[in-house]
């Protein structure tokens, strides 16, 4: 004869089931939360790079003379086009993470609630 679950047993299921989700959302946020270091890292690095460019080199033009010239001013241009690239992108990544943070620890309150009010 089969028994049919009683009510006991469905709830201590479901906190279970709670357990697990809040376990997984828990390594999700660890994870997010080295993501964003790794973002900062990144940024910082882009920012140190970029106060080592050379001073002489104007922000919109270089006034240099020969060909040498020309390419470190090019060279110098392009490097700081690609910082710009860099922190913008590193900006953004950083955001979405905050975003998916924020995100997460509102889903691990809810989770708690749920467990704390079933009773287990």
């Amino acid at each position: 004869m089969r028994r049919l679950p009683t009510r006991s047993s469905n709830n201590r299921s479901a906190a279970i089931g709670l357990k697990l989700e809040i376990e997984e959302t828990q390594k999700q946020y660890e994870q997010e939360q080295s993501h964003l270091a790794e973002a900062r890292t990144q940024l910082l690095s882009a920012s140190l790079d970029q106060m080592e460019l050379p001073i002489g080199v104007s922000e919109n033009s270089c006034r240099v003379s020969g060909a040498s010239g020309l390419r470190h001013c090019l060279s110098s241009v392009r490097s700081r086009e690609r910082l710009r690239t860099l922190s913008r992108a590193v900006t953004m990544q950083n955001q979405n993470l905050s975003a998916q943070v924020v995100t997460l620890k509102e889903n691990i309150d809810r989770m708690e609630t749920q467990l704390r009010d079933s009773g287990i």
